[in-house]
């Protein structure tokens, strides 16, 4: 919706005096039957002190409305907001207020006064006048104003709008990925580059830091009569959806949404960067901010985990990833449920064109029809046109706008169910998001932790996700990279669906690499361990290792240079429990004959041995080899 006028306060709040300046909520029980999985249940621990278990929707702040509507902030709404942007460390996510009390206040004078009774969702933002914390977009405007990018950048991306746009609207992946390909190949020089969000989504993007901003953006929706319920607030400005016309409906797409998405996603860019950010008396010129970047490129080694740790988390690309990934059970939820109305369309429209070919041939009778053959195939297929209630009135109108309205029909019909699942969605994001932003505030707190730097250690170095080796080709932290920078990889996140909910993170990292260290420590007893099933060890001529072990719940190889006094893990797969077929030790023979018969180097492992590769320790399954 519009964001509307406030002058006089159309809302007053009211704070639930049982639970004013609670100090933490958290959430113990959420709806498993639905795929976003909401709070129902939290625990509060009130001021005093004590805690409390309440219902999650439980109303701890309501704006009032002069006209009786309501707008209300329940307890799991409340806990978290104050969790990310009042208590939190991050300053990109801070509000600056001291208390959600302070912020409501404040919020109560600039609501606009409509968001109540307008039907449906609103999502809006509101200027607060001091700092919200940071926000990863900006308009080429402003960033053309503020000296980040020139007149030559935006005049080249213009050249390309309307490419953009039909790509986004028919394009496939290829296509997109081709374009931002040639696009950067053709012109390295621009500031103004482009990428694919959300999987599917043509942006422009621009290497600069996020942007301090002073607005407010809020979503609520329905909760009864005159009421709405806070589904989120976060930094920033409000952006409509991103212009993926699978999230529209065909009377959306006719009415000019698309296009107004589409052209707010181009003017407004994506903020990429992460170097640290400058004062606003400070000029850098261009070259110099190029210079820090491949500075910060080049020093991204295995030897710096921690560097490439933050700048993954700092990635938008990497992010989007984590985020689409992590949020696609309520990304399917909606495609469902769009796909029933189109389908639901297409066989109304089947109906529609069947009673015109029957009435072509003068029957009644759909099977008597039917039984005609080849005369029912062709009165079918001569079906141009259908009658059916547009607006409340009878039209005739060509089969391909009679499938369009009936399409457009049914997402009204699901309109409410769409939009719920919509702001399931949203608020999915904004929790991923914040689990991202704690993951970086507890990584610069953590960075020099002994624990943490001791889980570094069990590590070797690995491509990335892409195949990627890094500028010095020596590959990237394995540890990083396995069990970070994979969790925004669609063909390996996978290997993690069974992982415990709330493991993401350092400690899970910490945990997940205590897990394996035994079996890489020099002089391990890998044969008096209950869980390994299958292992061998291998060396060549010029004193590299490859340790290969199977365990009852990973597949794990491991590699040490000659120039290393440890092995260090570089692959973890995870294995089959049960294995009622043996898949775990036939994939394990499979990549031991591939080490022996020295056919893995014709892959181009970054990880080799020598062409003198021998065997030297087995489990009993495979000792036969050692002499072989």
């Amino acid at each position: 919706m519009a964001v509307g006028e406030n002058p006089d306060g159309a809302y007053k709040l009211d704070v639930n005096p049982s639970f004013a300046s609670f100090q933490n909520v958290e959430v113990t029980k959420v709806d498993e039957t639905k795929p976003w999985k909401p709070p129902v249940e939290v625990s509060v621990t009130k001021a005093d002190g004590s805690t409390e278990i309440i219902d999650a929707s439980t109303p701890f702040f309501t704006f009032e409305g002069a006209d009786g509507g309501k707008l209300i902030v329940s307890a799991a709404t409340a806990g978290h907001i104050d969790d990310l942007h009042i208590k939190g460390t991050d300053a990109g996510s801070k509000f600056a207020h001291g208390s959600l009390e302070d912020l409501f206040t404040d919020v109560q004078d600039k609501l606009p006064a409509d968001v109540a009774t307008t039907p449906g969702v609103s999502a809006f933002s509101m200027e607060m006048g001091k700092n919200m914390g940071k926000e990863g977009i900006a308009s080429m405007t402003e960033l053309q104003e503020g000296g980040i990018i020139s007149a030559a950048d935006v005049a080249l991306a213009e050249s390309v709008r309307t490419q953009v746009y039909e790509l986004n609207k028919s394009g496939d992946a290829a296509a997109k990925e081709a374009f931002v390909a040639d696009f950067t190949s053709k012109n390295p020089g621009s500031r103004i580059q482009f990428q694919l969000v959300r999987g599917t989504v043509l942006v422009p993007i621009v290497d600069t830091p996020k942007r301090t901003t002073t607005k407010l953006f809020s979503v609520f929706g329905p909760a009864g009569e005159n009421t709405k319920a806070m589904w989120t607030a976060a930094p920033g400005r409000y952006m409509p959806k991103h212009p993926n016309p699978t999230q529209f409906s065909a009377e959306e797409m006719a009415s000019g949404s698309f296009e107004e998405s589409a052209n707010a996603w181009f003017d407004t860019v994506m903020l990429t960067g992460n170097e640290p950010e400058v004062s606003e008396t400070e000029v850098v010129a261009a070259d110099v901010v190029d210079e820090v970047k491949s500075d910060a490129v080049e020093s991204v080694t295995l030897q710096d985990p921690v560097k490439l740790f933050s700048q993954l988390l700092g990635s938008a690309e990497y992010r989007d990833g984590v985020i689409r990934l992590r949020t696609a059970g309520e990304r399917e939820a909606i495609s469902a449920v769009k796909a029933g109305v189109e389908t639901a369309a297409k066989k109304r429209l089947n109906e529609l064109k069947s009673a015109s070919a029957m009435a072509a041939l003068g029957e009644t009778d759909i099977k008597t029809a039917q039984r005609r053959g080849k005369e029912w195939g062709m009165a079918l297929k001569a079906v141009s046109e259908v009658s059916l209630d547009v607006d409340g009135e009878v039209k005739t109108v060509s089969v391909g706008e009679a499938l369009n309205v009936l399409t457009a029909e049914g997402m009204k019909e699901k309109a409410e169910e769409i939009a719920t699942l919509e702001s399931s969605l949203v608020d999915a994001e904004v929790r991923v998001n914040a689990l991202l932003d704690g993951i970086a505030a507890d990584l610069e707190v953590r960075k020099d932790d002994p624990e943490f730097q001791a889980a570094l250690a069990v590590w070797g170095n690995s491509p990335d996700s892409k195949g990627g080796r890094g500028v010095d080709e020596k590959g990237f932290h394995a540890g990083i990279i396995h069990y970070f920078e994979y969790r925004a990889s669609k063909e390996k996140a996978g290997r993690y669906k069974r992982e415990a909910d709330g493991a993401f993170g350092i400690d899970g990292f910490i945990e997940h690499s205590k897990d394996l260290e035994a079996y890489v420590q020099p002089g391990a007893d890998l044969k008096s361990m209950p869980e390994v099933q299958n292992f061998a060890r291998l060396t060549d001529e010029n004193g590299r290792e490859r340790l290969l072990l199977s365990t009852d719940r990973f597949t794990i190889s491991a590699f040490k240079w000659e120039d290393q006094d440890s092995l260090g893990i570089i692959t973890v797969l995870p294995n089959s429990n049960p294995d009622p077929k043996g898949k775990n030790a036939k994939r394990f023979e499979k990549m031991l004959m591939a080490e022996i018969k020295n056919t893995s180097n014709d892959k181009g492992y970054l990880n080799h041995l020598g062409e003198e590769r021998r065997l030297v320790d087995a489990d009993d399954q495979f000792a036969g080899l050692l002499d072989a």
